[in-house]
């Protein structure tokens, strides 16, 4: 068995579901610590964050807010419109790695765990930055197999019933302004509400998700992308990097707005400004990719610098499966940190769909992982953290 072997079957088999602030997630982070400690050269540290334990209540709470405001109108207009504005707001704050809601909720210890590896010259010039997350999903109804292809529409489809409802209910006050007969008024509120329906079932799938569905195994989400880095940083201590150094940040709370790489950027933002982020994340099975952009909303794009040595690593490796391919079904770590401005390009492995198999599914297991796949990124990334070094303009 080879060591991403071992590593993936440590994670998603003895381990198991690991949601994110859990014991289990908190297991991961002692094995992975143990197992950089071992590697030996390594300064390996615990970052300590707090963190709310999933995304569902300020999801819930979104669309709540929105109903509210719809059901609010008859009664003051002016109050359904601010609601509805907020529910605005928050949904594409939390959907765009950019969350207001989340640091309001409850919250609970969760950790990251980093690695540095000092280059062999002794004298840095720059950084590289390995990412991925420890934690794993809790399965939901909108990422069922037959369904998840339709997760970004059914985003998408939601803020954009935000919007109507919003224009709608400025109508209503425009033509009660200019009193217009209340028969047309009516209609628009019933319009309102009509469009309010789906809204409402979307809330109701958002609330029963934590009470109807389990935390999944993670195998490819996202043993697979720790996996990667730890024997990322096993061959590069054994042939160090000249004048780069390397560290690996092995983050908490991916699942819920990233806010492990939001305690890590905070601490260590202003040192790593100009670091070179490649961040790992469902690499186990698929169509292995880096991203040129990612992001539900925006589309965020990845360092041009990294973007370019990434294609010349392309013609270096004609044979490579690995292509360059956009994400636009969700978010990741990387994309938490193009948010705030930082250098990253992003590897995953996607489906016919372009959504990672076996997506925050039951089926996200050892056995469904395609250890070729993992090869293939493993390789490209190698090459590329060499190419990297070797252009300290980078």
């Amino acid at each position: 068995m080879s060591d991403i072997q071992i590593h993936i079957n440590k994670l998603a088999n003895e381990i198991g579901p690991r949601g994110s602030t859990s014991n289990e997630e908190k297991q991961v982070a002692v094995y992975i610590s143990e197992y950089l400690s071992s590697l030996g050269g390594l300064s390996v540290q615990t970052q300590s964050f707090q963190s709310p334990w999933t995304w569902s209540w300020p999801n819930s709470i979104t669309l709540f807010i929105a109903l509210i405001g719809v059901g609010a109108y008859p009664l003051s207009p002016i109050i359904g419109v601010i609601l509805v504005f907020l529910a605005i707001i928050f949904f594409f704050a939390e959907n765009d790695n950019r969350p207001i809601l989340s640091r309001l909720m409850p919250k609970q210890s969760s950790q990251n765990v980093i690695g540095r590896l000092e280059p062999s010259t002794g004298k840095k010039i720059q950084s590289i930055v390995l990412v991925a997350h420890m934690d794993s999903s809790r399965a939901d109804y909108v990422h069922q197999p037959d369904q998840v292809k339709n997760f970004r529409k059914l985003v998408l489809l939601n803020f954009g019933l935000f919007w109507i409802i919003l224009f709608l209910m400025i109508i209503g006050i425009f033509l009660d302004l200019t009193e217009t007969t209340v028969l047309i008024n009516d209609i628009e509120w019933f319009f309102s509400v009509l469009l309010a329906i789906p809204v409402a079932y979307s809330f109701f799938l958002a609330v029963t998700r934590q009470s109807k569905y389990e935390i999944v195994a993670g195998a490819n989400d996202n043993a697979s992308g720790v996996a990667v880095v730890l024997d990322l940083m096993k061959e590069l201590k054994k042939d160090p990097l000249k004048s780069t150094e390397l560290i690996c940040v092995l983050t908490g709370c991916e699942e819920v707005n990233c806010n492990g790489m939001f305690a890590f950027l905070a601490e260590y933002g202003r040192e790593l400004r100009d670091a070179n982020f490649l961040n790992f994340d469902n690499v186990g099975a698929g169509t292995p990719i880096f991203t040129p952009k990612e992001g539900i909303f925006y589309a965020h794009q990845a360092d041009a610098t990294l973007l370019s040595l990434a294609r010349s690593v392309q013609k270096d490796l004609p044979e490579s499966k690995v292509v360059e391919q956009p994400f636009r079904a969700g978010y990741t770590d990387g994309t938490a940190a193009m948010v705030r401005g930082f250098k990253v390009l992003s590897f995953l492995a996607l489906n016919e769909y372009s959504v990672p198999p076996n997506w925050h599914w039951y089926t996200d297991t050892v056995e469904n992982i395609e250890e070729v796949v993992i090869s293939e990124i493993k390789e490209f990334a190698i090459k590329l953290i060499r190419k990297i070094d070797s252009n300290p303009s980078a």
